[in-house]
C-alpha cells in the first residue's frame, strides 16, 4: 500500500529518517516519537512483515525529554519546520507517496503525524513551560478543515481526522483514534474548553463507523467504499461433491454473474476463479469442486489444501450488507466454507459468514455479508495498536461507546492462538520430572513464597510438608526413574535448595547413568562444596539463580556477599567448567526479573562478561494477586490456590513499562555485542507487552493460551507427594512411596485436570512459568 522505507538511521543532524534515492526523508510522526524516546526510536523500526511499526506509549510512563540530547535535536527540527497557517501550525511529510489511488506530493499533511507532535509537545511542556504556545498551535494545526488545508474532514453528524487526504478520502482508522487521544489528553491537562465540541463530533463519526473496523475475524484498517473481494471455496464433508454453475455478487452497483461453464471464468477480469481444484464443466455447464481422499488424503480442517478461489473486484457498498449468491447441484444436503487471505495468519474462516448451507433439494443459495467482513484486516503488529488505542480512549472516557471491540478484537487473536495450539496437542507423555529433595533453603529471596513464608502459596504448601520425612530418599527416586524409562528423558534437581542435599553428586551419578539428562537449579549457597562433584558425576546443566548486579542481587537474596562469592567460585572452576563444555554440560544463569530488578538487567551482564557464564535465562515474574487467587478458588474449589509472590516490593504495578522496554532493548544489544547467550520467557516484544504482563490480569502475547505442563511433566515432592507443578494448583495427585511414575501420570486424577486445563487457562495460570 505504500512506498518501501530502506536505509533507516539518523541523518546528519541526528533526526530520525530513511533514505529515498541519494536524500533523508522525514516522517513527522517517527520524529515526534524521537521527541519523547530518544535513541529508541530506531528499536524495531520494522516489523517481523517489513512494514513500518505503530508505536503508542502512555505519557505517564515517560521519562523528562528535555534533559535528554537525542530528543531536544528532535524537538528543535520540530519547531524549525512547523509550518504557520493563520493561528495554527503544521507539520509536513517531505516525500512523495501513495495509498489507496491517491497520490502524495510532498510537502502534505496527515492527522496521524500531527497528533504524534501534539503528544510530543504535551510531553515536553509538561517539564518546560514554554512549549504550550506552539503546543496550542499544533491542536488547532489538527482542526484545520480540509478545505483549508488541514486534515479534518466534515462528515454528516462528526468530523473524521483523515491520515490521507484526497479527491476521495479514506478514513483510517489509526489516524483517527490517535487524534481523539491527542485532543483528549491536551484536554485533560491544558483544560482547553474549546476542545469540547471538536472532541465531540470526532467521537460521533467514530461510532457511526466503528462497526466496519470489525471484520468478524480481525480489526480493519480502513473504511473504504470498495473492496476487492477473493474467497477460498472449501466443501465441509468429504466426499459430498459440490458443482458450480454459477457466482453472484449483488451490492448497490447490481448483480453481476460469473458463469463458471467456460474456460474464459479463469480469466482475470473484474471477476474470475482460480485454483488447481475446479473440475471440468459438465453439458449443464456446473463446475466441481475436486475434493476427497484421493486429492486430498488429509483432511481440510482449515481450508489450507483446498486450491479452488473465487475473485470479485470493487464490491460496493454504502449499506451493511452485500449478496453472495451460489447456484449448484449436490446429491446430499452438505456446506460450502468461505476462507479469506489473512497475510501472517493464513487463510481463516471469512468473518460473520463462514458457513454456506446447501440442501440437495434447492439448487440456489443465497448469502447476506456484512460489508466489513471482506475488508482489508490488518497485521497482528497493527490490530495489536489498534487495541491499545481503544483502552486508552477507554481509560479516558468514563462512557466509551466502543468499549465491546476491545474484547471482541482480544478473543479473535486468542481464538486464533488456541486453535494453533489445540492442533499441536500432543498425547501426555511424561518426558519430564522436577524434583524437590529437601526442605532447606538458606536464603530469605523476597520473590519466593518459601522466604517470605507465604504459607498460603503453593509453593510453601507443596515444599514445606509437616511430615516426618524432610529429605526424599535417593533409592526410591532411583528406581521411580528407572521403571519410567522409555518415556522419562529429564530430570531437573530444584528445590528447596538441592546443593544441601549431601546425595547430590551420587543421585546425578545414578540418574545420568540410566541415560537420563539430568538439570541442577541452586542458589548458589553451598557451589563451593558442590560444583566439582557435580560436574564430574555427570550433571548435563547446572542453572544458577542470579537476579542482577551484585548489590542488587544480594538484597533480593538477603545474603551479602553471595553474588561475588558465585563468580569467585565459577572463576576457581573456570578449567573444569571449560573441560565439561564439550562433553555436553551447560552452564546458565536463571534470573527472575522483578520490580526490584528490572532496571539493571544490562548492569548484570556488564558483571558477568568476563565469566565462565555465556547463557543468561531471563524468566518475568511468577505473580497471583489475592483477588485472583480467592475468586478461582471459590469457582474451583477442587483445584484451590493461593496468592503467590506478595512481598510488597514484589508488587507488579511498581514495574514502568516503558523504562522495563528500554532497560530489555539495552541488554539484548549488549549480550549481542558480548557474546552471550540471552533468552527471555514469555517473549513480550514491545511496551503494550509489558504494561498488559504487570498491569493487567490478561494473558500476554508471548504465552502459551493453554498449558501443557500436566501432559508432559510432574513434580516429586521431599515427602514422595507429587504434584503438576509447586506454583500450579493445591492438590496432591499420588505418591511415589505408594505409586509408580506411571500409575500417578496416567491417574484418573491427572486425566480429569487435563480435561479442566484443554479448555482453556485459569486466571491464576495466566502468571505462571509454565506457559512462559
Amino acid at each position: 500500500m505504500w512506498m518501501q522505507f530502506s536505509g533507516i538511521a539518523f541523518d546528519e543532524e541526528g533526526i530520525i529518517s530513511f533514505r529515498e534515492e541519494d536524500r533523508f526523508c522525514h516522517n513527522p510522526f517517527l520524529v515526534a516519537l524521537q521527541a519523547v524516546i530518544g535513541e529508541y526510536v530506531l528499536n524495531d523500526y520494522y516489523g517481523k512483515e517489513g512494514m513500518l511499526i505503530p508505536r503508542y506509549f502512555c505519557l505517564e510512563d515517560l521519562e523528562d525529554p528535555t534533559q535528554c540530547p537525542v530528543c531536544r535535536r528532535a524537538m528543535e527540527w520540530l519547531i524549525a519546520r512547523a509550518v504557520s497557517k493563520g493561528d495554527a501550525c503544521l507539520w509536513a511529510y517531505d516525500f512523495d507517496g501513495a495509498y489507496n489511488g491517491t497520490q502524495l506530493t510532498a510537502p502534505w499533511y496527515s492527522a496521524y503525524g500531527q497528533a504524534y507532535v501534539i503528544l510530543a509537545l504535551l510531553q515536553w511542556s509538561r517539564f518546560d513551560e514554554q512549549y504550550q504556545e506552539l503546543l496550542e498551535k499544533a491542536v488547532k494545526g489538527l482542526l484545520l478543515s480540509v478545505g483549508s488545508g488541514g486534515c479534518m474532514l466534515e462528515m454528516e453528524d462528526g468530523v473524521w481526522f483523515e491520515e490521507i487526504v484526497g479527491s476521495e478520502c479514506t478514513h483510517i482508522f489509526n489516524a483517527h483514534l490517535i487524534s481523539l487521544i491527542a485532543l483528549l489528553q491536551v484536554k485533560e491537562r491544558q483544560g482547553y474548553e474549546w476542545l469540547e465540541n471538536p472532541v465531540d463530533r470526532g467521537l460521533r463519526a467514530f461510532y457511526q463507523l466503528m462497526d466496519r473496523m470489525d471484520t468478524g475475524i480481525n480489526s480493519a484498517y480502513d473504511s473504504k467504499k470498495k473492496y476487492d473481494c477473493m474467497w477460498q471455496l472449501v466443501p465441509e464433508d468429504m466426499g459430498r461433491q459440490i458443482r458450480i454453475r454459477a457466482l453472484a455478487v449483488s451490492d448497490e452497483e447490481g448483480e453481476r454473474e460469473l458463469e463458471l461453464s467456460g474456460m474464459e471464468c479463469f480469466e482475470v477480469k473484474d471477476r474470475w476463479i482460480a485454483g488447481i481444484d475446479w473440475g471440468v464443466s459438465d453439458e449443464e455447464g456446473y463446475r466441481p469442486i475436486l475434493q476427497g481422499e484421493i486429492l486430498h488424503p488429509e483432511a481440510v480442517p482449515g481450508g489450507e489444501r483446498q486450491n479452488t478461489f473465487a475473485y470479485f473486484k470493487n464490491v460496493t457498498c454504502s449499506d451493511d450488507c452485500f449478496t453472495l449468491r451460489i447456484d449448484y447441484k449436490t446429491e446430499q444436503d452438505t456446506a460450502l466454507l468461505l476462507f479469506k487471505n489473512c497475510a501472517e495468519a493464513g487463510y481463516q474462516p471469512l468473518g460473520y459468514v463462514s458457513r454456506v448451507e446447501l440442501p440437495a433439494e434447492k439448487q440456489t443459495a443465497r448469502v447476506r455479508i456484512p460489508f466489513s467482513a471482506i475488508a482489508e484486516h490488518v497485521p497482528q503488529m497493527y490490530h495489536k495498536y489498534h487495541i491499545q488505542l481503544l483502552e486508552e480512549l477507554d481509560r479516558l472516557l468514563p462512557d466509551f461507546k466502543g468499549r465491546y471491540l476491545i474484547d471482541k478484537f482480544r478473543n479473535y487473536r486468542m481464538e486464533q492462538r488456541l486453535r494453533e495450539f489445540q492442533r499441536m496437542q500432543e498425547p501426555p507423555i511424561l518426558k519430564g520430572l522436577s524434583v524437590s529433595v529437601n526442605e532447606q533453603c538458606g536464603l530469605f529471596c523476597k520473590m519466593c513464597d518459601l522466604g517470605i513464608q507465604n504459607r498460603n502459596s503453593s509453593m510453601f504448601y507443596y515444599m514445606k510438608n509437616e511430615q516426618e520425612r524432610k529429605e526424599l530418599e535417593l533409592d526410591m527416586l532411583v528406581d521411580r526413574c528407572r521403571e519410567a524409562l522409555g518415556e522419562l528423558e529429564v530430570v531437573q534437581i530444584i528445590g528447596t535448595e538441592p546443593t544441601l542435599w549431601l546425595k547430590l553428586p551420587e543421585a546425578v551419578a545414578t540418574l545420568t547413568q540410566l541415560g537420563l539428562k539430568v538439570l541442577v537449579t541452586t542458589n548458589g549457597i553451598n557451589l563451593k562444596n558442590m560444583l566439582r562433584p557435580l560436574v564430574e558425576a555427570g550433571l548435563s546443566e547446572l542453572d544458577i539463580s542470579i537476579d542482577g548486579p551484585h548489590d542488587v542481587h544480594d538484597e533480593i537474596r538477603g545474603k551479602n556477599g553471595l553474588f561475588r562469592e558465585i563468580m569467585q567460585v565459577l572463576e576457581e572452576n573456570r578449567e573444569l567448567l571449560d573441560s565439561a563444555i564439550p562433553n555436553g554440560f551447560q552452564l546458565r544463569i536463571g534470573v527472575a526479573i522483578t520490580p526490584m530488578n528490572y532496571r539493571h538487567l544490562s548492569e548484570l551482564l556488564d558483571e558477568i562478561k568476563g565469566t565462565p557464564v555465556r547463557s543468561v535465562w531471563c524468566t518475568h515474574m511468577n505473580y497471583i494477586t489475592e483477588e485472583t487467587a480467592a475468586r478461582h478458588t471459590a469457582a474451583n474449589p477442587r483445584y484451590p490456590i493461593g496468592a503467590s509472590c506478595t512481598h510488597p516490593d514484589m508488587d507488579p504495578t511498581l514495574v514502568n513499562p516503558w523504562l522495563m522496554y528500554r532497560s530489555l532493548v539495552d541488554t539484548k544489544r549488549l549480550a549481542a555485542k558480548e557474546g552471550i547467550e540471552l533468552i527471555c520467557v514469555p517473549a513480550l516484544e514491545d511496551y503494550e507487552d509489558y504494561w498488559e504482563f504487570y498491569h493487567s490480569d490478561r494473558l500476554t502475547e508471548g504465552c502459551s493460551p493453554l498449558c501443557r505442563a500436566p501432559f508432559r511433566t510432574m513434580q516429586v515432592n521431599s515427602n514422595g507427594s507429587v504434584c503438576v507443578m509447586s506454583r500450579c494448583y493445591q492438590f496432591e495427585i499420588g505418591n511415589i512411596y505408594q505409586n509408580s511414575l506411571h500409575d500417578i501420570f496416567y491417574s484418573r486424577s491427572m486425566m480429569e485436570f487435563r480435561e479442566c486445563v484443554s479448555r482453556g487457562l485459569w486466571d491464576p495460570c495466566k502468571r505462571c512459568c509454565a506457559i512462559m
